[in-house]
């Protein structure tokens, strides 16, 4: 219950605040998201590569919402081998940032695809979330003018392209 209150507080305050532009350093944030933000996964690996091509100006506040509770659905939705993944792959240019956050975990339904970003929208019966974490990630999205494509197969994985545009 108090996660859930937390993270409609947080949807609110998502709401109100001003974008603030800074260069983003997206070794920095990997590195409070892998240490401060994510559950320990024993089993679970995440491989990230960053290619970097030009300096990248948004929020880090909400690009790291985008990609913490997005690599954190991608944790909570795994099948449960020992081969279980996250890749994100991160590109930078002078346009922009495109994210690629792929895991190889339950995947998602045709039937959901089209709302999980809305609010209390889970992916199957068995979610353990309020259905509040994507619906996060939509607010911040929305924030930084940003774009998202989602592919996914049921028990194969998904693959979630956030489009990020260069915010100076």
């Amino acid at each position: 219950m108090d996660d859930i209150l937390i993270n409609l507080s947080r949807a609110v305050d998502y709401r109100k605040i001003e974008v603030q532009v800074r260069k983003i350093d997206f070794d920095t944030i990997k590195s409070e998201i892998e240490t401060k933000e994510l559950p320990d996964v024993p089993g679970v690996k995440i491989n990230w590569k960053i290619i970097e091509k030009a300096p990248f100006h948004s929020d880090p506040k909400l690009v790291k919402v985008i990609l913490n509770k997005t690599i954190s659905n991608a944790m909570n939705y795994r099948q449960g081998s020992k081969n279980d993944y996250c890749n994100v792959v991160i590109t930078t240019d002078s346009h922009g940032a495109v994210v690629a956050i792929e895991d190889n975990g339950v995947g998602i339904s045709n039937k959901v695809k089209t709302s999980i970003f809305e609010m209390f929208v889970k992916g199957t019966n068995k979610s353990k979330g309020a259905g509040l974490g994507l619906y996060l990630v939509k607010i911040a999205l929305d924030k930084l003018k940003g774009k998202v494509t989602v592919e996914s197969e049921v028990n194969k994985g998904s693959k979630l392209i956030f489009q990020l545009p260069n915010l100076v």
